[in-house]
């Protein structure tokens, strides 16, 4: 990321209190949050297509086949190599063509 989105990202967390609330919430983190909402992945009635960070340290790209498995249809994935966690803003050309490629379909 260019010094400007590091700069926009980093901000909130840059004093006492931000820090502390950044540590809490990722204490706070627990896959159980996410249970009930994968459980009805099977229920999607959209078409859907992944998009993925190859490179993303957060959540490893291998959680973008299990997404997939749980998706009818076995939806399309994108991994974007060089891309970590924020696609978007790391590869913003090649996420938009992703989708405008999608969309075309």
């Amino acid at each position: 990321l260019d010094a400007y989105w590091i700069t926009a990202l980093a901000e909130p967390w840059n004093d006492v209190r931000g820090q502390a609330a950044f540590y809490q919430q990722i204490a706070a983190l627990d896959p159980k949050d996410t249970h009930e909402v994968a459980e009805k992945l099977h229920t999607v009635r959209c078409r859907v297509r992944i998009g993925w960070g190859r490179e993303d340290p957060w959540i490893p790209s291998s959680q973008a086949a299990e997404l997939q498995a749980r998706l009818p249809g076995h939806p399309s994935t994108v991994m974007l190599a060089g891309t970590g966690h924020l696609a978007p803003l790391e590869k913003t050309v090649e996420v938009r063509e992703a989708i405008d490629e999608w969309l075309n379909l």
